[in-house]
């Protein structure tokens, strides 16, 4: 079960954005008027949809509204793993076990996994990686994205210039 403060929060973030109409931008409004375009359509709503041959196709907002409606996430998916733990829903396997399994089932994902490692190997500072502290119950883990649905987690041991990946996943199974 969600915490109060958490479903506050979620219905206010749904209920702002149901009562703000978003605004539509077409390809070619960009393309003619470029960036003031997008200004002009933020500054009547937090989100404004962009549309390429009368179809809707992207979203886009102003980084504060982004970095809200990320905080919101995380928090959700937070309460979401702390009711996954008190449940007893988590699988307990190795990293080599796990990993083998996820690769096995996303075999799509093995570059992109790998290239996230490489960076993470090289830079583990890189935007890109969104790496991050863990607390609670994994406390003293890190969490680094592999693309937008999945996730690495791992403890920043470094043993022998090497990074020890705990977990990966989607937010689910991982979190």
């Amino acid at each position: 079960m969600l915490n109060s403060g958490i479903c506050r929060t979620i219905n206010r973030t749904i209920n702002r954005t149901l009562d703000a109409p978003m605004t539509h931008i077409s390809a070619n409004d960009l393309k003619t008027k470029g960036i003031a375009a997008i200004e002009f359509a933020l500054s009547t709503a937090p989100e404004a949809i962009v549309s390429v041959r009368g179809k809707d196709r992207f979203v886009v907002m102003d980084m504060a509204h982004y970095h809200y409606l990320r905080e919101c996430e995380l928090d959700a998916a937070l309460a979401e793993t702390r009711a996954d733990l008190t449940a007893g829903r988590t699988v307990q396997e190795s990293p080599e076990a796990h990993l083998a399994k996820f690769l096995k089932q996303h075999p799509e994902l093995r570059s992109t996994y790998l290239k996230t490692l490489q960076l993470l190997e090289a830079n583990p500072a890189h935007p890109s990686l969104r790496l991050h502290a863990l607390h609670g119950k994994f406390d003293g883990l890190h969490s680094v994205s592999i693309n937008l649905s999945y996730r690495i987690t791992l403890e920043l041991l470094i043993q022998d210039q090497q990074i020890i990946p705990v977990n990966v996943g989607d937010h689910d199974a991982v979190y």
